[in-house]
């Protein structure tokens, strides 16, 4: 059967009747929807959405909103600390409104810190903000913990690198960036 939708898919692009999709297009587990490095939605030419599965249907595409945009699900934190301020809780607070709406199969959080530190310190501290964040959404949401993975993953994926800063004030400013919390969801529907 894939055999045969690989064929139909084949003839319906030689024939132009789908545009490409941009650089980046990914298929996001909307209903098998796919959306460009911007998370919009692909269309066709007839203005139907692109998906990755047979869709007899001919529906227009519904409004495609995803839970938030990654700078959305960036949860900062204080140099050392693994309280949340009030400004990082406020974006939890939408965040998990989203959740609730949403039929989310699997919620990641990973903790990250700078580089100030001993590797074993940092990775400590990692995990006690990513715990910080899953606690604060728990007491919003209540996660079931089969959906949720915790990880902190210490100094690992530094967003800045702050090569050549003077100071010790300059350099715990700099760094900023790399002291965070991702949250990500595996599969949200929005689509029918």
């Amino acid at each position: 059967m894939s055999r045969l939708y690989s064929i139909i898919f084949a003839c319906v692009m030689s024939l132009g009747l789908i545009q490409a999709a941009p650089l980046g297009a990914m298929a996001m587990m909307t209903k098998d929807v796919v959306v460009d490095s911007n998370g919009k939605l692909v269309h066709s030419t007839f203005g139907d959405c692109v998906r990755t599965k047979w869709d007899v249907g001919t529906e227009k595409c519904k409004v495609h909103n995803m839970i938030m945009k990654m700078d959305e699900r960036i949860i900062y934190f204080d140099f050392d600390k693994s309280v949340l301020t009030y400004t990082e809780k406020q974006k939890l607070d939408v965040l998990a409104d989203a959740l609730k709406t949403h039929n989310v199969t699997k919620v990641k959080i990973v903790g990250y810190t700078d580089r100030i530190g001993t590797q074993g310190y940092n990775h400590t501290l990692s995990h006690k903000r990513a715990d910080a964040v899953k606690h604060y959404l728990d007491s919003k949401v209540k996660l079931q913990q089969s959906k949720v993975v915790l990880r902190g993953l210490g100094e690992t994926n530094q967003v800045k690198a702050c090569e050549g800063v003077k100071g010790h004030d300059e350099l715990i400013s700099c760094l900023a960036p790399n002291r965070r919390v991702e949250v990500e969801t595996d599969y949200f529907d929005t689509t029918k």
